[in-house]
């Protein structure tokens, strides 16, 4: 964090962390971990709803490298791993493509609440 903190957050206000509910991301201590750096700006901490592994672009781009190169899994060693995985991150940097949602709030409420008794802000 220290590297991070010097060379990227020079002059900021805020950083905004969105996190998913995922235990290793220990919640409860992460707020004193923070509070422990000194920071010279704001942390905002936002949590992805439990069980929302598709709002984290993180899991999207991990999903995606474990069905593209690492399934299966045979490398002769590590520096062949390293450069599959390079290889595979400068052909998505060469030809990026968008998500495209399909998940809906319609959607979304048609699963967990046919009857739509809980009204969502849009």
């Amino acid at each position: 964090m220290r590297p991070f903190k010097d060379r990227v957050c020079k002059g900021l206000k805020f950083i905004h962390l969105i996190l998913d509910n995922g235990s290793t991301h220990a919640p409860k201590q992460l707020r004193k971990w923070i509070n422990s750096l000194h920071l010279s700006f704001t942390v905002k901490i936002y949590w992805l709803p439990t069980h929302a592994s598709w709002l984290d672009q993180v899991e999207i781009i991990f999903s995606k490298l474990q069905r593209d190169v690492l399934t299966p899994c045979y490398f002769n060693d590590k520096e062949a791993l390293e450069s599959q995985l390079m290889e595979y991150f400068e052909y998505l940097n060469q030809n990026p493509k968008r998500i495209q949602w399909s998940y809906t709030k319609v959607k979304m409420l048609e699963k967990f609440d046919p009857q739509n008794q809980y009204k969502l802000a849009a």
